[in-house]
């Protein structure tokens, strides 16, 4: 069969855009995508997208530490913790009107169950050094980005996950990342990795998150991973017995290490 040059340029075109579009989809690590834009009413309880108020990308996770975008620490003390399994199921894509606002969320997957791959978390005291590694796709290698410890509490964060959903308000979000306690910029290594070391210095929860943010021409952020971090003022050390008998006194010790001292108990 005979092909014309005119013909097999346009069959080498199409082969080299679709090895590109395939490139591109393997590059893409973020599992999911919220954009915030002010929503343009052309109906009853319909809103097109008008102009971007923010987009937000949340990197995925797999079950493997090595590739994961997971964080992990060292330092301070262990506690360990359950296996935690993470499902998924909904669809590709959903947008939804919220007080005037419109917040289109794509994601990869339909369904998806990741574990992970953690069997342990670090705790520290207050003078502690936390030593974090962000073990990231290879994907991200000699990428520049940011690691940010930010002083919140857990249920904060939720309250401002919601307002963000809920009202299509994100000004809360982003003003909780400019809270920062200690930061640092890094440049990831060959296999998309990077470690960091600090000290705690005040009692507290923390977050500590590895992003990036760009605000032109809006503002953007992609979440690479985060993990939670608790100082704790003072040490408890327990004494007790490993066996006992029904019926027998046990002598349990309790002393507080770093503690200020106590006439009457702490209890």
């Amino acid at each position: 069969m005979k092909v014309s040059l005119a013909l097999g340029l346009k069959i080498i075109a199409i082969i080299i855009i679709s090895f590109s579009v395939i490139s591109l989809n393997k590059q893409n690590i973020y599992f999911m995508t919220l954009k915030f834009s002010h929503g343009k009413p052309v109906g009853r309880g319909i809103l097109l997208a008008g102009d971007v108020i923010g987009e937000i990308y949340l990197a995925d996770h797999t079950s493997e530490l090595g590739e994961g975008n997971w964080v992990k620490l060292s330092g301070g003390f262990s506690i360990r913790i359950p296996t935690l399994i993470f499902k998924y199921g909904g669809p590709f894509s959903v947008a939804v009107a919220r007080e005037g606002k419109r917040i289109d969320i794509r994601l990869r997957y339909m369904s998806k169950i990741f574990r992970y791959p953690i069997d342990t978390h670090q705790m520290y005291y207050v003078g502690d050094y936390v030593t974090a590694t962000f073990y990231g796709s290879s994907i991200l290698r000699g990428q520049t980005i940011e690691a940010r410890l930010i002083e919140v509490a857990p249920l904060k964060i939720w309250g401002i996950i919601k307002e963000a959903m809920d009202r299509g308000n994100i000004i809360p979000f982003r003003r909780l990342l400019e809270r920062v306690t200690w930061h640092k910029t890094v440049r990831l290594n060959n296999t998309g990795d990077v470690s960091i070391r600090f000290k705690v210095n005040r009692t507290g929860d923390y977050i500590l998150v590895f992003m990036k943010e760009e605000k032109d021409p809006h503002y953007k952020l992609y979440l690479y991973s985060f993990t939670l971090i608790k100082v704790l003022k003072s040490k408890v050390i327990v004494d007790a017995p490993f066996r006992a008998k029904i019926g027998d006194y046990i002598d349990i010790k309790v002393s507080l290490a770093n503690g200020l001292p106590s006439l009457g108990g702490y209890i």
